[in-house]
């Protein structure tokens, strides 16, 4: 019995409105990303911050050094979901799940009261995308990535509150205390979104879903509070000293750097930041700003009073001001995939006004610009091509220590040579600067024999590493050596160990080539304990 000519019709109709419907809804871009940053991860080894994630993942804790739980959290959780075989599906899928639920924001918050207002996913998405290339220049693979999700369920669900396009639901509280919940969990500086998100409600919100949705919010920010508290009470508040006290401790006022912060800022951020001057702050102080323009400046402001302020007084991380530019790049797509009318209808198609043209040339412009920061970004992961730019233009041999990309290779070097090296298979391994000994931790981690741990450390780190009982202390000053070790270093981070009353001698340097270019070196000492004199 076979179907008729109409019923087959059919059918194909409906997957094309689908396939359709799919297409014009932008998500696929999403899906795009996710594959593209998942098969590129899947290639290479691990950054330095990645495989100390790692370690943290394989002891999950209240709370560490420098940071609160949730990245080791997310990282042991799929750890234990894929045995461990995809580190970056992590990173790969909350940069996908990001851009999926910002195009969403970008097209309900087009709706007006009288429907005038349209939106191309596809054009607002695609400068969205180009945000995932500031992303990949600043380097931030996966510490990050839970902070930035708990971000977006906050804004898209504070939203949800302030618009009023609907009555609330209980996807937009659980939002509120996810959102919360993963943003101080992620970073203390997630502080700052849920203060935008609880005064946005309070400014905007119906009166009668105030009260409810500012208790989601304290529930959220109580529930993360718990472990944070709880583990820095352990170890005399340590980690929140860290950021308060000791991380910008003995800072002073420097113009030039901070105009190295400003000039970095518009190499990442491209046409974006010149958008956020010339366009996006006049519009606000108009008397007629919209609810959507006062909505993401308040979501700026904080982060931009502290992030985009504190460089001229201490040091700067690039990537911190990422949260900064997020907002803004969301309107920017907004702005940049509005059009009048149903998506299709003859008003969609009309000549837009000379602004709209404007503003879609701008978003046309950054989507080019943050595209070709994303290749680039790729492209040097997987090429030495700086280590190339920096042959051709000074005529010397490259440090290797300046191409970024080399952080990613090298490591399992030191697997084959303890292999190599018999008498060394049972040979604890210890490193003294966290990125050396997390890399080592994580290169060995197939090699039970050769456990790894940082020596020396101090209190807030004290429960992070395992404790191998092959030192009289863990630190924080140089311990002496109760039995042999093997201590490494690399290229960047290169200065020797310094145990008291032990004889160590560097055996090996280990190189690794991209291309002919040196990529990494791993120096490795043995160290042995003096013995004892005689009486």
């Amino acid at each position: 019995m076979t179907s008729s000519p109409r019923l087959s019709t059919s059918k194909l109709s409906r997957s094309s409105n689908l396939a359709n419907s799919y297409r014009e809804s932008g998500q696929w871009l999403a899906v795009v990303l996710f594959l593209v940053l998942l098969i590129h991860g899947a290639t290479l080894g691990l950054t330095d911050d990645e495989a100390y994630y790692w370690v943290l993942a394989q002891k999950p804790a209240l709370g560490y050094a420098f940071h609160p739980p949730a990245v080791a959290w997310t990282v042991a959780l799929f750890q234990k979901l894929t045995g461990g075989s995809l580190p970056r599906l992590p990173a790969a899928l909350f940069s996908g799940w990001i851009c999926a639920m910002g195009i969403h924001w970008m097209k309900i918050a087009q709706a007006t009261p009288g429907g005038r207002k349209s939106f191309d996913s596809v054009r607002g998405g695609r400068v969205l995308v180009a945000f995932a290339g500031l992303f990949a220049a600043s380097w931030m693979i996966v510490p990050d990535l839970p902070l930035f999700l708990g971000w977006m369920l906050l804004f898209v669900s504070s939203w949800n509150f302030c618009s009023r396009q609907s009555s609330s639901s209980s996807l937009d509280y659980a939002g509120l205390v996810g959102g919360s919940f993963l943003l101080l969990l992620s970073k203390y500086s997630g502080v700052l979104a849920i203060g935008s998100a609880g005064l946005a409600i309070l400014l905007w919100a119906d009166r009668k879903d105030r009260m409810k949705a500012c208790l989601a919010i304290v529930a959220g920010t109580f529930a993360a509070l718990v472990p944070v508290l709880v583990w820095n009470s352990q170890h005399e508040w340590a980690s929140l000293l860290y950021q308060i006290r000791d991380r910008h401790g003995g800072a002073s006022f420097s113009a030039i750097r901070y105009l190295r912060f400003w000039l970095i800022q518009l190499v990442f951020a491209g046409p974006a930041l010149v958008f956020f001057f010339v366009r996006f702050l006049p519009s606000f102080w108009r008397p007629q700003a919209a609810l959507r323009s006062k909505f993401v400046l308040l979501w700026i402001a904080p982060a931009f009073m502290v992030f985009c302020t504190q460089p001229a007084w201490s040091d700067f991380k690039a990537h911190w001001a990422l949260v900064v530019w997020l907002p803004l790049f969301l309107e920017f797509g907004a702005q940049a995939g509005a059009h009048a009318g149903p998506y299709g209808s003859p008003e969609s198609n009309a000549p837009v006004s000379s602004e709209d043209a404007s503003v879609r040339k701008w978003g046309r412009a950054q989507t080019a610009y943050g595209l070709t920061l994303l290749c680039a970004a790729l492209l040097f992961c997987q090429f030495p091509a700086i280590s190339w730019v920096m042959e051709k233009t000074t005529g010397k041999v490259p440090d290797p220590r300046w191409d970024v990309g080399n952080d990613m290779f090298g490591w399992s070097q030191l697997a084959r040579f303890i292999k190599a090296h018999p008498q060394y298979e049972s040979y604890p391994v210890l490193g003294s600067r966290y990125q050396t000994a997390a890399q080592a931790a994580y290169a060995l981690r197939d090699q039970p024999d050769n456990p790894v741990s940082f020596i020396p450390r101090d209190l807030k780190q004290k429960d992070e590493w395992p404790m191998l009982n092959v030192t009289s202390s863990d630190g924080p000053d140089w311990p002496s050596l109760k039995r042999s070790v093997l201590f490494v270093g690399d290229q960047r981070y290169d200065a020797g160990p310094e145990f008291k009353d032990a004889d160590c001698k560097r055996i090996s340097s280990v190189s690794t080539l991209r291309s002919h270019y040196i990529a990494k070196k791993i120096l490795i000492w043995e160290c042995r304990p003096k013995p004892l004199p005689k009486s």
